[in-house]
């Protein structure tokens, strides 16, 4: 926190400080995974710079760390906390003694991780997932305000998960006010219908790393990649569907709105990327060397 490691029950902040009342704050999630040469952070600079990015958008004029800076405090969590695997979590917030004068509100920033052994193209990935699309429709930021990651995006898409446990499911389909996919609760969305990949606009959504790495490594396996407007008729006429996340990796959809999704339960467009994604995370791919950030042997702090 603000440069110093602070063990895990001293990390506090004041009970009046705006990131607990009116959501004024900004993070990224990134994950490290274990490979043959140790624990390596994926695309540590592509989240780093979407950070520095979302805290331009929040009109913050004095932050007080730079790249170089927040790629050593997340070295420096990991290696302190010996995980091989783990998410990490960096978060801009402010500190203030009262009011809503954000002229005067200062920036901190915390970086902290945890253990998280679930592997990308592991049993959740094969099994499938069930979704259902929200009649929710997402209710995006003001122009200039979407391209963050900012807490006050997700208000609308957890109200739209808030009652999926009761039906089994995890997330769902969200659709803009149009009608046409937007975005996931948690993830993005990928649709394949003839062996070609389809997926929503980037914008309004905000700017996803793993959306990047997937249509990347799409690319290198030779698989046309199409970005327009979806229809929910398209999305339950897919021959696959998949989505992926940070948290989660490559997640193939097996059943959308109780149907089944595709014909058969083969989908090798998906199994395919589960696969690229799992060698690059894992050192083995031929992207692996310019993704992983390597956590080096020797303490940092």
């Amino acid at each position: 926190m603000d440069g110093e490691l602070v063990p895990f029950r001293e990390a506090h902040a004041h009970l009046i400080d705006p990131i607990l009342h009116y959501g004024s704050d900004v993070f990224e999630e990134i994950r490290c995974y274990a490979t043959e040469r140790g624990p390596a952070i994926f695309r540590l600079d592509a989240h780093l710079k979407r950070f520095l990015d979302s805290v331009h958008v929040l009109d913050v004029h004095d932050m007080p760390y730079a790249m170089d800076e927040l790629r050593n405090a997340v070295h420096v969590t990991v290696q302190a906390n010996h995980f091989n695997e783990c998410v990490i979590r960096p978060l801009l917030y402010f500190t203030t003694e009262r009011g809503r004068n954000t002229n005067a509100y200062r920036p901190a920033v915390a970086v902290f991780a945890w253990d998280w052994a679930t592997i990308a193209g592991g049993e959740q990935n094969s099994t499938g997932a069930r979704r259902l699309v929200s009649a929710s429709p997402h209710q995006y930021s003001a122009a200039g305000m979407t391209n963050g990651r900012l807490d006050s995006q997700y208000l609308n898409p957890n109200l739209a998960k808030s009652n999926l446990p009761r039906a089994g499911l995890e997330d769902a389909i969200m659709l803009d006010p149009e009608g046409f996919v937007a975005d996931y609760t948690g993830e993005t969305l990928f649709l394949v219908r003839d062996g070609v990949i389809h997926a929503p606009p980037q914008t309004p959504a905000p700017a996803e790393v793993t959306r990047d790495t997937i249509i990347t490594l799409a690319g290198d396996a030779g698989y046309t990649f199409v970005e327009e407007r979806l229809s929910r008729e398209q999305v339950l006429a897919a021959d696959e569907l998949f989505v992926c996340d940070a948290m989660t990796g490559v997640v193939s959809v097996q059943e959308i709105d109780s149907r089944p999704v595709g014909n058969s339960h083969q989908y090798p467009v998906t199994s395919n990327l589960q696969d690229a994604y799992l060698q690059t995370i894992r050192g083995l791919g031929r992207r692996s060397r310019g993704w992983l950030d390597f956590v080096l042997g020797e303490p940092l702090y």
